[in-house]
């Protein structure tokens, strides 16, 4: 029963999103259908992406209203929600991420450090990457899935947990490509968000080893985050830049 309702959880999550990547690749006259599914939704994710589309309009008391409401599930959302407050508080100071003070960056840094990494961490990782050439290792959890992974030799897919590749070739301009697995008979997806959290696309990717191509013409250069989600759970995220 638990596994019916967490598949019909996932499917209702998968038309949602293909809804509004339909919606937002059409036209802007479409943000008032967008914001209005959103939020009869409910959830945290989709209160994430509803704040927003408010911080790009810059109606920040709105968006903090959202975020302040939303009901974060566990540490990961914890953690976006506290990076979606920071990034309203550098636009009401007028502060783009190249004029970040001292507190700021010990802040993403903090955030960049955590462990398992969730998209705040990645998203912090990426800005601290891009603007100030500061990197960071995978944490030792994630090596260690990393090397299971790598270990695997298949056919024996079924025992094989989800796992999301590096995806190539990257920096890029047009299309890249990206490998993932998803165990046979689950529900997957691939999303990918701008830096200040913004959903860019929303691709249900088929189970077993496979590689998606992501199309990004008409995307405006700079870092994005992808990352794989199986049955509703977070597999894992990563960045990758296109250039002009």
């Amino acid at each position: 029963m638990l596994n019916n309702i967490n598949g019909m959880k996932m499917e209702r999550r998968l038309l949602l999103n293909n809804i509004i990547s339909t919606l937002g690749d059409s036209s802007a006259v479409y943000k008032k259908d967008i914001i209005s599914l959103l939020e009869k939704e409910k959830t945290f994710d989709a209160d994430m992406e509803l704040a927003s589309i408010y911080i790009a309009d810059g109606e920040y008391g709105t968006a903090h209203g959202i975020i302040n409401a939303s009901e974060a599930e566990n540490s990961e959302d914890e953690d976006l929600r506290s990076y979606a407050k920071f990034l309203i508080e550098l636009a009401e100071r007028e502060t783009d991420f190249y004029g970040l003070d001292s507190s700021d960056l010990a802040y993403l840094r903090e955030l960049a450090l955590l462990c398992p990494s969730g998209l705040a961490s990645a998203n912090a990782q990426s800005v601290l990457a891009f603007y100030y050439n500061e990197y960071y290792e995978e944490c030792d959890e994630e090596k260690s899935s990393a090397a299971t992974w790598k270990d695997i030799v298949l056919p024996d897919v079924k025992e094989v947990k989800s796992w999301l590749g590096d995806n190539y070739p990257d920096p890029f301009t047009e299309e890249t490509a990206i490998e993932y697995y998803v165990p046979i008979g689950a529900a997957g997806e691939i999303t990918v968000s701008d830096m200040f959290g913004r959903k860019i696309a929303s691709l249900p990717v088929p189970e077993g080893e496979n590689i998606i191509k992501v199309n990004a013409s008409g995307w405006s250069p700079g870092i994005y985050i992808y990352g794989l989600t199986v049955n509703g759970k977070t597999v894992d995220y990563k960045k990758m830049v296109i250039m002009e």
